[in-house]
């Protein structure tokens, strides 16, 4: 067989490699055989180029109404879905929702599944076993049908690829070390065997170094080729004549774990319809992720080295609230009660969860109360205030996506039975994953996860936010940098807008109209899944902060996670406000003629008028016949002057707590007698009212506390210990007076659980997998929505105090339920002095 090897410059040292490759069949005629560069190192030799950057994980629902079981999107906008077996033996599939005549797909193996995207209609191509499958997704015109490859003789294909374009379907071998490439025939013909005798075959060989490569996509933008090798974390980009262009480094579980590799339309909805995306569907057994990449440079990467730092002063750890927030989302400052509002999106979920879903804190992190709103929304993703008009703004990225407006009632508090809610459909407005909401200057602002997005809303008339007469509007946050937004804040000083997301150690400050101001960089918190902002006055002395909520490990991936924080950073040159404008601002001293009533007797003079300087800072230096430090009299340049303090106080200056502060004589405060340090610290400050502090317990345990044994810990607010995690039993198999089967099932617990009894018996080992006539619970909505009751393995389950599981007349227990009962004082049928002398006697 004649083979005709295309040479480029350093692929010629390859040439005689290529030519001692094994041929096909003897039916084979020749083939235009393409280059591809051998070498790996040869790669970075050809430059390498930027990693590529994630954009988005795609949830199921981003493409379907309707749940299936354990699946992704995959391939995205196929209409498919892919779903990996529980256990292993079973093969993977593809199947279509309910409502869908297509049946379903076994597969030997996702990866060599791939999609033809065009402007009327899609194809889904399959290689299982020799055999090519095409399936039309869209127009029934576009030619599908089964397709005999065998001839191509490929041993181990490892990735499927189509030019959209030409209709070209590429295949990567392993075994035989090369891409070939099938051009189909008229009328889309693919039968490989008309294929080869037509010519209408390609081949591109690959260095045997590359025989671990796990994925193929073709991207129609470049006409390029794209091979990703887990083994050598890269990504490996190829022109169609085989020319190594460019080699991307890719690392982490995801690209280790492929499962499919291809360009699709991007999952963004207000994208323009002929932008692609690079999807990775990755994962193991039972579970299985969809991740949307871009192999552009971000928007604002040149920006990146001009962001200005915000320094960390407290992390407030949510985890350890009493209720705890496992993943707070949303977080909004109440100027009227100085305090932060909390929503937390996934504690319904998990064990932990006690019905509360919002926590309003101190700006110091000390819990004040706990509350719910899953009487209209389980999974609050944002949070924002509105204390004009009394009002509180929710958004929900679940089931019918929405931003509820909850009316305050008279007491002005949320949560409470006088509240009113009402609701808009965000989806009614292109928006399909509101997660961060914000609030100001009569507009109503949200991001959008999926389509990176911020849509505003502006009331009509009745100044309601209702979607019926309201104008909607919406600008990308790409450009910005921020992809993925999670949380949005709106600055009354200058009505700027902070926007966060991935990356998640930078914040974006942009104008209502979505012009960037400034980046700010966050890193100093070190944050692993930065979710909620809020702007508010700083607790370490004057300033601003801005407070961004962690939701750290996501439960998806730990069902028992308990990591949420809340950072305060400093807002690095504070608020900016519009300095200029003629109006004075939070932050500013002045603003042109607007003094904000100051006069000359401020600064302790007696005559001439202030002015302002151009940085909006009052000047006195019209002024005349000045005090001096020692008149009693606080004057510009003085902290204070005799008894006259300005108001300061320990706390204000950024002090736990103390007696109070003093003046000097040289007019600076006098602190000696305040404390520093804060409830978390780990110390126990008792001046500040503290009991105990994180693992600092004053040398106190359950035992000491007259407890048989367990966890003795302490409270959020560190006022008192937290005996919750106490027991009266001391596990010592004697069922002793104080012990009963309900607090001591090990001691006291006689007759044996029963599984069918229809009750689920959490403590006796029952959950939904060991016991699922008594635990399984409703599986409905999305995925993390499903639940099942006890505290095992199974899939999400909750405890016994999960509302759901008492539901419906249904029964659960976090202790087994005996048939007979010792240590409840009474001396039953079963029971004698010797099996059990707490209630029998001795």
């Amino acid at each position: 067989m004649e083979s005709r090897i295309l040479r480029s410059g350093v692929f010629d040292v390859f040439a005689e490699q290529v030519l001692r490759m094994p041929s096909f069949s003897r039916s084979l005629v020749p083939i235009a055989t393409l280059y591809f560069a051998a070498s790996i190192f040869l790669a970075y030799a050809a430059g390498a180029t930027s990693a590529p950057r994630e954009l988005r994980t795609v949830e199921f629902d981003d493409y379907f109404d309707v749940e299936v079981e354990d699946a992704i999107p995959f391939p995205p906008g196929s209409g498919a879905a892919l779903v990996l077996p529980q256990v292993s033996g079973l093969s993977p599939r593809l199947v279509w929702p309910a409502g869908s005549d297509e049946g379903e797909i076994e597969l030997s193996d996702p990866i060599n599944v791939s999609l033809d995207v065009r402007a009327d209609g899609s194809r889904l191509f399959v290689l299982d076993g020799g055999v090519l499958t095409v399936r039309s997704a869209g127009s029934p015109k576009l030619a599908s049908g089964s397709f005999d490859w065998a001839p191509l003789e490929i041993a181990s294909p490892q990735g499927v690829a189509v030019d959209s374009e030409s209709g070209a379907v590429f295949v990567l071998d392993t075994a035989g070390s090369r891409i070939l490439r099938l051009q189909p025939g008229r009328k889309g013909d693919l039968e490989a065997a008309a294929a080869l005798e037509d010519g209408r075959v390609d081949e591109i060989p690959l260095s045997d170094r590359l025989a671990a490569a796990r994925g193929l996509a073709f991207d129609p933008a470049s006409h390029r080729l794209y091979v990703l090798c887990p083994k050598d974390e890269a990504l490996y980009e190829v022109a169609e004549d085989g020319e190594l262009l460019n080699t991307r480094a890719v690392a982490g579980e995801r690209w280790g774990n492929p499962l499919g590799l291809l360009f699709a339309p991007s999952a963004d909805h207000t994208d323009a319809d002929a932008r692609t995306s690079l999807f990775l569907a990755s994962g193991s057994t039972g579970r299985a992720e969809l991740t949307e990449w871009s192999l552009e440079l971000p928007a604002m990467a040149a920006a990146a080295a001009a962001a200005e730092s915000a320094e960390l002063i407290r992390v407030i750890d949510t985890s350890r609230f009493s209720p705890p927030s496992p993943d707070p989302a949303g977080v909004a400052w109440d100027p009227s009660e100085d305090t932060l509002l909390v929503s937390d999106s996934e504690v319904n979920e998990m064990s932990i969860f006690r019905g509360d879903n919002v926590f309003e804190t101190t700006r110091f992190g000390s819990l004040l109360r706990s509350l719910s709103t899953t009487d209209f929304s389980d999974e609050p993703t944002g949070i924002a205030i509105d204390r004009e008009r009394q009002r509180v703004f929710v958004s929900d990225d679940t089931g019918t996506r929405s931003v509820y407006t909850v009316e305050l009632g008279a007491d002005h508090r949320l949560g409470t039975k006088d509240d009113s809610v009402y609701s808009f459909d965000t989806d009614d407005f292109g928006s399909h994953d509101p997660e961060g909401v914000a609030y100001g200057n009569s507009t109503l602002f949200w991001v959008d996860g999926v389509n990176s997005e911020v849509y505003w809303m502006i009331a009509g008339s009745d100044g309601d936010f209702d979607g019926r007469r309201d104008t909607v509007g919406h600008f990308d946050t790409s450009v910005l940098g921020v992809e993925d937004p999670e949380g949005i804040e709106w600055n009354p000083a200058n009505g700027n807008l902070y926007i966060v997301g991935h990356p998640d150690d930078m914040v974006a400050e942009v104008t209502a109209a979505g012009a960037l101001v400034r980046r700010i960089d966050i890193s100093d918190a070190n944050p692993e899944k930065s979710a909620g902002l809020a702007v508010a006055p700083s607790t370490a002395g004057s300033g601003w902060s801005l407070f961004v909520s962690d939701r750290n490990i996501d439960n998806g991936k730990d069902p028992k996670e308990n990591d949420g924080r809340i950072y305060e950073l400093a807002l690095p040159g504070g608020v900016i406000a519009d300095c200029g404008n003629g109006v004075r601002e939070p932050g500013e001293e002045c603003d042109g003629g607007d003094l904000g009533g100051a006069s000359c007797s401020d600064a302790g003079c007696s005559s001439g008028t202030p002015s302002c300087t151009a940085a909006c800072r009052l000047s006195f230096s019209g002024c005349s016949v000045c005090g001096e430090c020692g008149n009693g009299i606080r004057e510009t340049g003085e902290d204070c002057d005799g008894s006259d303090l300005g108001g300061a106080s320990c706390q204000s200056l950024g002090f736990y707590c103390g007696s109070g502060v003093s003046c000097k004589a040289d007019c600076s405060y006098d602190a000696a007698s305040c404390i520093s340090g804060s409830c978390g610290d780990d110390a126990i400050q008792a001046a500040c009212g503290e009991s105990c502090d994180g693992s600092a317990l004053g040398g106190e345990t359950c035992q000491s506390l007259g407890w048989g044994s367990g966890d003795l810990a302490c409270q959020s607010s560190c006022s008192a210990l937290d005996e919750s995690g106490c027991s009266v039993c001391d596990n010592d198999g004697v069922c002793e007076v104080g012990e009963h089967c309900g607090n001591c099932p090990n001691d006291c617990f006689s007759g044996g659980p029963s599984c069918g009894n229809g009750v689920c018996e959490v403590e006796a080992g029952e959950d939904c997998l060991s016991c699922p006539a008594d635990c399984n619970g409703r599986q409905t909505k999305r995925r993390s929505k499903r639940y099942c009751c006890g505290d095992g393995d199974g899939t999400n389950p909750v405890s016994c105090g999960d509302a759901r599981c008492t539901a419906d007349g249904n029964s659960c227990d976090p202790a087994p339920v005996p048939s007979w009962c010792c240590g409840d004082n009474t001396c039953e049928e079963q029971e004698n002095s010797l099996n059990c002398a707490v209630d029998c006697g001795g």
